[in-house]
């Protein structure tokens, strides 16, 4: 998922070569809202693509057997939110932590992402960005500076932030070209 040339971890410092946004450029105190913003575009998205006829089985359905669906896609970004938190919270309690690997392409499987319900997808994944967002609301700035290691690359809090942020207005994009939603 992405440029095997650019290094994600990069996506903190820079604009993301394959879609643009960059989240770099969202200052810390506009994280919150940003996130919150993105979740309720994507509970949009879902449902827009819901009420149309066969559009649920339209969100499960993969474009080629190498792609992920929309339906995936949205479960993806609902776990990664939910998972940056946890990175967030541990990074302001304890000192340089490491974060171990997550396996987002098994956890697809595990989780069995494509029988999900898209409607409960919509709203976990807005709570999801939410629960994330109300967690770096309320810091101060040395907070976003603290130090942690994702996969034995350095990220601050901010940099997490973003990167959870990047994750959920790229894979929108994604799920929007592979399921576009009809127009009003």
């Amino acid at each position: 998922m992405g440029d095997a040339a650019f290094d994600n971890s990069q996506i903190q410092h820079t604009a993301c070569p394959a879609c643009g946004h960059d989240a770099s450029a969202i200052p810390t105190g506009d994280l919150a809202p940003a996130l919150v913003d993105v979740g309720r575009r994507w509970r949009e998205f879902l449902g827009a693509v819901t009420d149309y006829p066969g559009g649920v089985d339209a969100l499960g359905t993969r474009p080629d057997p190498a792609a992920w669906s929309a339906l995936e896609y949205g479960c993806h970004v609902r776990d990664v939110l939910s998972l940056f938190a946890r990175r967030v919270e541990v990074s302001l309690l304890a000192h340089r932590p490491a974060h171990a690997w997550w396996d987002h392409e098994q956890a697809a499987i595990d989780d069995y992402y494509l029988a999900q319900d898209p409607a409960a997808v919509a709203d976990d994944l807005e709570h999801a960005a939410a629960e994330l967002a109300a967690l770096v609301q309320p810091l101060r700035p040395e907070a976003w500076d603290r130090p942690s290691t994702t996969d034995g690359v350095e990220f601050t809090v901010a940099g997490l932030v973003r990167a959870a942020w990047h994750e959920a207005v790229h894979h929108l994009d994604d799920a929007r070209s592979v399921v576009p939603a009809p127009s009003a």
